[in-house]
């Protein structure tokens, strides 16, 4: 019989459930990717992020504790014309 909770628990992509770690979960953990590195969850059902500017995503602490230089930040809003993600 085919055990459906195999992959539960962490990256099980089930919204507001906090399950038992299934069988593969332990054996096979899933370490991220640059999407979650990047602050966004662990989840399948999100295929687009809300963005916002550079300018605000400068501003609220996004980027951490590193410090642009203009030119660099003249380079962020050109690349990123519509914005970066909101996460």
């Amino acid at each position: 019989q085919e055990d459906q909770n195999v992959w539960n628990g962490q990256g099980s992509g089930q919204v507001g459930k906090d399950l038992n770690a299934g069988v593969c979960t332990p054996r096979f953990p899933i370490y991220g990717n640059p999407r979650t590195a990047a602050g966004e969850p662990f989840v399948v059902n999100q295929l687009q992020c809300r963005l916002k500017s550079v300018d605000r995503a400068l501003a609220d602490g996004t980027y951490g504790t590193v410090v642009f230089s203009e030119a660099q930040k003249s380079n962020l809003k050109k690349v990123f014309v519509d914005g970066v993600c909101s996460y």
